[in-house]
């Protein structure tokens, strides 16, 4: 058994666990779940309608997922409303065409800046002792798939699985056995993990983390702001 100690934890801040089920929407969830924590919302936001319009904006066929670049893009311009103005599909559409479209009865969305930048420790600690996760773009390796107690332990020489890029959020810091690590959430349900979440160490998560994202104002608080 692993000796964990936390120093942050903003699970109380987040919706439940979700699961993305085969549809490649990972980055979708974790942003919507860190844009919930931003505005200390109990209810999730739409998944599907950040997904539906990162997608159009980006032209490409939904199977092959969202780009960071265009999510950031869609949050900033048109934001996210609430879930359930717009429900997530366990099934994915086939393509832009048809019964996939944004729903007539959408209400307020809610717009959020954010930025992309290098994983580093030091921002990572900063911004979740601010009450503010983490979105991480990572690389999957085996170990992933199957963490321990709650314990993504990448093994020696592990290497990328080279199936892709994976998106997830990063809730929490600490220690495990003495280690800095960092609180993973995934969106594969509450089977994965404890419940949805893993620690890992940030000896190991530095090879695998490629950017991360961190959300930052409403523009049109600020835009509203500046105009006063």
């Amino acid at each position: 058994m692993s000796d964990v100690q936390t120093s942050y934890d903003l699970q109380c801040r987040l919706p439940e666990v979700r699961d993305q089920g085969p549809r490649p929407t990972c980055l979708a969830f974790a942003v919507s779940d860190a844009h919930s924590a931003h505005r200390s919302t109990a209810e999730p936001f739409s998944v599907e309608y950040l997904f539906y319009h990162s997608v159009q904006l980006s032209h490409k066929d939904p199977r092959l997922g969202a780009t960071v670049a265009h999510t950031r893009a869609t949050l900033q311009a048109r934001g996210q409303p609430v879930e359930s103005d717009w429900p997530y599909a366990m099934v994915a559409p086939e393509s832009l065409l048809g019964a996939w479209n944004d729903p007539t009865t959408t209400q307020s969305c809610y717009k959020r800046l954010s930025s992309e930048t290098s994983a580093d420790w030091g921002q990572i600690v900063g911004s979740l002792k601010d009450g503010k996760p983490v979105v991480a773009i990572v690389d999957l390796s085996p170990s992933f798939y199957f963490p321990v107690e709650g314990i993504i332990d990448i093994a020696a020489n592990e290497r990328a699985t080279g199936i892709g890029r994976h998106a997830v959020l990063i809730v929490g810091a600490g220690k495990v056995d003495g280690q800095d690590a960092l609180l993973i959430r995934n969106s594969w349900g509450p089977g994965w993990g404890i419940e949805g979440y893993a620690w890992m160490t940030w000896a190991d998560a530095s090879s695998f983390l490629l950017s991360m994202v961190l959300l930052g104002d409403d523009p049109d608080v600020l835009a509203n702001t500046a105009a006063a």
